[in-house]
């Protein structure tokens, strides 16, 4: 688990243009290690 001083930085040092951007990889991350909660490898809404 992240240091919570330092995500915090780290987000305020990218500013709102950033965030969007790290939320989006780090949601797509997220989805491709633990896999959607259907059975599919894939969900059929992403993108």
């Amino acid at each position: 688990m992240p240091d919570p001083g330092r995500v915090r930085l780290f987000s305020t040092t990218l500013g709102a243009a950033g965030a969007p951007a790290v939320l989006l990889v780090h949601g797509w991350a997220g989805t491709a290690v633990s896999g959607p909660r259907t059975p599919r490898p894939w969900p059929e809404t992403s993108g």
